[in-house]
This record gives C-alpha cells, sequence and structure tokens, in this order.
C-alpha cells in the first residue's frame, strides 16, 4: 500500500515501502478509499525488465489469421491505454519465455506466455494469432506467396516481441476486473478457503523477497480489514475493497 492509499490492495508485499499509513486517529464511517484493480496495482507489478515496447520491427506473415487482425485493429489504443504495472507485467512474462533472446516467441511460448497473465488461450486461436502475426523462422523462409504455395505452419511461425504486447495488452485491457481480484485473493489463500490470515500475507512476502513488511505492520493490516473479528481478512471483504 502506498501511504497515499490506506486501502488492503494497496499496500501489497510487492511495494518496496516498510512504512504504513497513519493510523493512529479513528477510523472514519464509510467506504474505504477507491483502489487499484490487480495489474494496475503492486499486486500485478512485477520485476523492470529491459524490455520496451516497440523495439521490434519485424513484419508479419500474410498467411490467415484475418478475424484476429481485424479484432486488434478495432483496439488501436489497448496499448496506450494500459498502466505502467500492467506494461511491466507484459514484458515480465515475455522475457520469462524469450529464452534464446531473439525477441520472439514460438507457439508454445506465446501460449504459455499468455497463460502466465492468467489467460487460457485455445489452441486454434493461438494458430490465429500466429498466423496473423508472426514471421517464418529463418530456417523455413521463403521466397514470395506464389500460387499453389501452402501457408506456413503454426509451427514454422515465431511471434515477435512488439506483436505479442499488441496481443497481451488487448487481453488485459479487455480482462474482467473480477479476474483480476481473483487472481490476487489465490496469492494468499489458493487453497481457496475464503480468508486471508496473518500467516498469509507472512509467506506471500517471503517468497516474494519482501523483507521490509514487518509483522506488526501484517497484524495491523488483517485488523484493519478483519470486519467481523475472526482475526482474519475474509473473501467478501477483499473483494469489497478491490472492486469498490
Amino acid at each position: 500500500m502506498s501511504q497515499a492509499n490506506p486501502s488492503f490492495p494497496g499496500r501489497s508485499v510487492y511495494a518496496s515501502s516498510s512504512k504504513l499509513p497513519d493510523r493512529t486517529g479513528s477510523k472514519p464511517p464509510g467506504p474505504a478509499a477507491p483502489s487499484q484493480t490487480y495489474t494496475q496495482s503492486a499486486f500485478g507489478r512485477r520485476p523492470e525488465q529491459s524490455y520496451q515496447f516497440g523495439q521490434s520491427t519485424a513484419t508479419h506473415a500474410q498467411h490467415g489469421g484475418q478475424g484476429v487482425r481485424q479484432s486488434m485493429e478495432k483496439e488501436p489504443n489497448a496499448l496506450s491505454e494500459l498502466s505502467e504495472e500492467q506494461r511491466d507485467e507484459i514484458n515480465e512474462a515475455f522475457s520469462l519465455f524469450d529464452l534464446d533472446r531473439d525477441r520472439h516467441l514460438d507457439y508454445q511460448e506465446m501460449r504459455i506466455a499468455l497463460r502466465s497473465l492468467g489467460f487460457t488461450v485455445p489452441r486454434p486461436e493461438v494458430s490465429q494469432i500466429m498466423h496473423a502475426h508472426g514471421v517464418p523462422k529463418p530456417q523455413f523462409k521463403r521466397g514470395p506467396p506464389g500460387k499453389g504455395q501452402t501457408a506456413y505452419h503454426s509451427s514454422q511461425l515465431l511471434l515477435p516481441q512488439n506483436a505479442f504486447q499488441r496481443v497481451a495488452a488487448q487481453k488485459v485491457f479487455e480482462r474482467d476486473p473480477s479476474e483480476e481480484v481473483e487472481r490476487a485473493l489465490l496469492l494468499f489463500d489458493p487453497d481457496q478457503r475464503g480468508y486471508i490470515e496473518v500467516e498469509d500475507i507472512r509467506r506471500v512476502a517471503r517468497e516474494l523477497g519482501e523483507t521490509g513488511l514487518e509483522d506488526d505492520e501484517i497484524h495491523a493490516m488483517v485488523e484493519e480489514f478483519d470486519y467481523d473479528g475472526t482475526g482474519s481478512v475474509a473473501k467478501e471483504a477483499f473483494y469489497t475493497i478491490c472492486l469498490q
């Protein structure tokens, strides 16, 4: 949580600050302050990467995939509408699966990269994306399309970095906010018990290498949003805080 926003989802274990907001005064009645959605907040933020938007200039394959291309053309501003945190998330997903650092993903790498962002994309759609925006692998390159020449198979194509960014940006832009909250909740409640305890926050902080979050801060966060006096943050309270 940043110091300017005292709501639970903003004070993430991803945050670098070890200071809590001032809670010395009495808590005013009424709803908590508005909070950012998952990918707009520190919950969805990942480490900075060297990859930047628009660096790849490779041309796209010309075989098939018109439906996917036209769909993306209908949302030309999806990339510009994303927050810096959301762009970081997309760049991190790309870098994790660009194993040979050639700024391209093959069919399987692209499918898994999208899954890491929370999108389970059917294989036919992955093939459409590859045909609409992919370029041939070097060993499969051939001359200009001619009569009788078959289209490239999706396994023979690579997706450039900038194309992946646009595809992922559109999916993030269209994502249901409730799905983002569910992803955030699963970080702390992987067994889906329906509540978050102090130990859950402590575990996530440890897994993410957050060393600046003290136990008294964790207890203070849980206490602030423990509306039913159970010593935990209920799933319903978590959703209400994140979606208001």
